[in-house]
């Protein structure tokens, strides 16, 4: 495969096409004078290898821009199960978290906190002795 050099070499270009605007009879009469002069063996081989050398630099850039794309692709897709995986786990899970979480605090939701069986219920549910729930009784009364 060819190697190029850094700075790919420029094509040369008439000088009448770029000071000028041409009409396409016009570029046609120059196209045909150029070939008309230039049928040599040696200069079509020359242009010949200097269209290949072009199309080689051609070629290795196309590659190098369809595995950015590629990886690019890729990493969407990733980014997209990162987003999506999750969410739906969670709407998956979110009947069973809220149905728990209603039946646990159902009955905090549903008891007044006036009425002295409701405190008492919830004094004999905390983990303290006897003697410090005598001493919170005293102190909410």
């Amino acid at each position: 495969m060819y190697k190029h050099a850094a700075t790919p070499p420029q094509p040369a270009t008439a000088p009448e096409l770029e000071t000028k605007k041409v009409s396409g009879d016009e570029i046609q009469k120059i196209e045909k004078k150029e070939a008309a002069s230039d049928n040599s063996p040696e200069t079509l081989r020359a242009l010949l290898e200097k269209n290949l050398k072009w199309s080689q630099i051609i070629y290795e850039q196309n590659r190098k821009v369809n595995r950015k794309m590629l990886w690019t692709l890729i990493i969407g897709w990733i980014e997209l199960f990162v987003l999506l995986v999750p969410l739906a786990l969670l709407a998956l899970a979110a009947p069973t978290i809220w149905r728990t979480f209603s039946q646990t605090y159902s009955e905090l939701l549903n008891s007044s906190p006036t009425s002295a069986t409701s405190s008492a219920s919830l004094l004999e549910s905390l983990p303290i002795s006897a003697s410090q729930r005598s001493q919170l009784k005293t102190l909410l009364k």
